[in-house]
């Protein structure tokens, strides 16, 4: 294994053992009510409109559609009375009304909005009992307002009514960590943003990549929550439950193919994910549009299409990733076998639903949703891939980085080098302010000969320094090799050359007047300015720059001489 694949490695493990500790962290110390379920205390009957009825003496039966009537006799044995309790369960798109065994009304759901043609969706019950009703039963009515609505009824439980929120996490625990763990790696994927964002301070196409991961995750989280009740401990509006189950599942895979397009470099596949993406897209606005502004094309109706289009970008998709050059990278090779076999569960997933949604007769293992199971697989394939990825993209820039002070910085001062200089050369631009200065050191070959190349180092050192000191603020410097510097300004600032080099010769007088070197230090220099009124090509500049130090070089030569 190389170093880089050895540290994306370590990085993917540290962000799944900060997940394992965030989650056990969340789940530790939970209380679970684990006798307080009274499915076994319920029988059922099934009211048809067309005036038959079923019995049933357990809460499994048959797919119920729109018109179908539900009476569940609930019977509350004296021996597990619970004081001030309520019972609570989960049904979907259903009037719910709970009556005492002399069918008084304790409890109604539902009904106002079925009144005005709207979705129910998911409802989360919780009906106090009355402490009269012990020893004696409760009877739930359902009348179900959508076709192929649910086929089991599950998990009535007697909690005490301050802790009924508790309902939506017992026996989901499962559903509950799937929930953390999105959230945790959404938390990791934010930071690595941030941190990607202030590294680069661009929008770059791992930047997109991120942005539509996090969304996707924010939007599988919202389905998930509301899917499993969940969104019920934050939200009590039934219809903004409903919206945000369905409007977060249509627009989950919007985002994922937006996170493909950007995620990959083949012109076909880039196509092929923005028409997914524009497909999927005019679903979700269709779909939004007839469940606002019709009475029978609510989203629940509209769950076969997608399942069509879901499964048409599910076999595109499988195909794609079949494809997909690995390159012997760990980030394709996470995203590679984790999407294969997500995908393959969602493929049977969709194909199970659909069976059991039009069973004639209830059978149990079709009633065992795998949709959890992929949902997590293909989240920490995404998550784990983008974050070894990110990491990769880290690595490359430092060694990017590195590689370029090695070629445009010089090792003994650590300013810009020969080729450094070239660069800054290239970016001033000739309609503008312009003005360079060419500085040669005095004594550096007496300082070699007389107190050793370390003195002279220590000279070369020392204007550099110097340099940065004064030009910092409004110009560049660097080393051209040997004993010569150049330092310029540029855009506005061409005048601004005389206050730098008058910081620059203060800063050789001081080191001077302090005796800091056996001699005295001095520099040769010349100047050149573009200006506005004396425009010149920089070329000319570079030149006349030169020029100019020469000539003040054997000036200062002739004065030493006298």
């Amino acid at each position: 294994m190389t170093k880089k694949s050895f540290i994306k490695l370590l990085i993917a493990i540290a962000c799944s053992l900060m997940l394992f500790s965030i989650i056990l962290g969340k789940i530790s110390g939970f209380y679970v009510y684990n006798n307080n379920n009274f499915d076994e205390n319920i029988s059922v009957i099934v009211e048809h409109p067309n005036g038959s009825s079923e019995y049933f003496d357990s809460l499994d039966f048959p797919l119920v559609n729109k018109g179908d009537v539900i009476y569940a006799t609930i019977n509350l044995d004296q021996d597990r009375y619970i004081k001030n309790s309520s019972i609570c369960f989960y049904v979907y798109h259903s009037i719910v009304s709970i009556y005492d065994d002399e069918y008084n009304l304790l409890y109604e759901n539902g009904k106002y909005l079925a009144e005005q043609g709207k979705m129910i969706g998911a409802a989360f019950i919780a009906a106090d009992i009355p402490e009269k009703s012990w020893g004696k039963s409760l009877i739930v009515k359902l009348e179900v307002t959508e076709d192929k609505a649910y086929s089991k009824l599950h998990d009535f439980m007697v909690i005490k009514s301050v802790d009924s929120y508790k309902y939506l996490i017992l026996n989901q625990q499962a559903e509950f960590i799937i929930f953390i763990a999105i959230s945790t790696i959404s938390i990791i994927i934010v930071f690595s943003l941030v941190f990607l964002l202030l590294f680069e301070r661009k929008w770059s196409s791992i930047s997109r990549q991120g942005i539509f991961l996090l969304s996707f995750l924010f939007l599988i989280s919202s389905w998930f929550l509301a899917f499993n009740g969940m969104c019920n401990i934050f939200i009590n509006d039934k219809v903004f439950c409903a919206d945000i189950e369905y409007i977060s599942l249509f627009c989950t895979p919007i985002m994922l193919s937006l996170f493909f397009f950007e995620q990959t470099k083949e012109y076909r596949v880039k196509k092929i994910q923005i028409q997914l993406a524009i497909l999927y897209s005019l679903f979700a606005i269709i779909c939004i549009i007839l469940n606002y502004n019709t009475q029978n094309y609510h989203y629940c109706k509209m769950i076969s299409i997608f399942h069509v289009l879901l499964l048409i970008g599910t076999v595109l998709d499988f195909i794609i990733i079949m494809k997909y050059d690995m390159k012997n990278e760990l980030s394709s090779a996470v995203i590679k076998y984790g999407a294969l076999i997500s995908l393959a569960i969602m493929f049977f997933e969709i194909v199970r639903y659909n069976i059991h949604r039009h069973a004639s007769i209830y059978i149990s293992a079709l009633s065992r949703s795998f949709t959890s199971i992929a949902v997590v697989i293909f989240i920490l394939a995404l998550g784990l891939s983008y974050v070894v990825q990110l990491a990769d993209h880290y690595i490359s820039k430092y060694e990017k980085r590195n590689l370029e002070k090695l070629a445009y910085y010089d090792v003994l001062t650590g300013i810009s080098n020969r080729a450094g200089c070239y660069k800054h050369f290239e970016s001033l631009d000739a309609s503008k302010e312009n003005a360079l200065v060419f500085i040669d050191v005095n004594n550096l070959k007496y300082a070699n000969d007389v107190f050793g190349h370390e003195m002279g180092d220590k000279l070369i050192v020392f204007v550099a320094e110097a340099l940065k000191t004064a030009f910092r603020k409004d110009g560049f410097y660097g080393r051209l090799g040997g004993d010569e510097f150049v330092a310029g300004t540029y855009s506005d600032k061409g005048q601004n050359i005389y206050v730098c080099m008058n910081r620059f010769n203060k800063i050789l007088y001081n080191a001077n007047e302090e005796k800091l070197f056996p001699f005295n230090v001095s520099v040769s220099y010349g100047i050149s300015i573009s200006s506005k009124e004396n425009p010149i090509s920089i070329d000319q500049l570079i030149k006349e720059a030169d020029k100019k130090m020469y000539e003040n070089k054997k000036l200062n030569k002739m004065e030493r001489c006298q």
